[in-house]
């Protein structure tokens, strides 16, 4: 069955397609899965405490104290951020898999 992505990129217009920068990349990739948005969450908590701890910087600002909220920097949390890199990168190879497929007018490459 075809990706969600992919569909949605078949039924893209040429003239949508101009710039790389014009793609709903975000959006897309959220319609692609319905665990994205929150896979998405994760990987703001991960770049919320990875900035924190690098420029030993606790003083988050008020949108990322509502992401860290409930999460600490300790194993079982970067397990699980890990875990979900893993999975969104993934989601984001299929959504610019699609979207090059749909630019070269083509097969995607595998």
């Amino acid at each position: 069955m075809p990706s969600k992505a992919l569909a949605y990129w078949k039924t893209t217009s040429w003239d949508q397609l101009d710039e790389f920068e014009d793609v709903k990349f975000f959006p897309t990739v959220d319609a692609s899965h319905r665990r994205n948005k929150d896979r998405r969450l994760l990987l703001k908590q991960l770049n919320a405490w990875r900035n924190a701890v690098v420029h030993e910087d606790f003083d988050f600002n008020q949108e990322d104290q509502q992401a860290v909220k409930d999460t600490k920097p300790m194993l079982r949390f970067v397990r699980a951020w890990r875990k979900n890199c893993g999975e969104l990168a993934l989601e984001f190879d299929e959504v610019v898999r699609a979207y090059t497929g749909a630019v070269v007018g083509g097969p995607r490459w595998e």
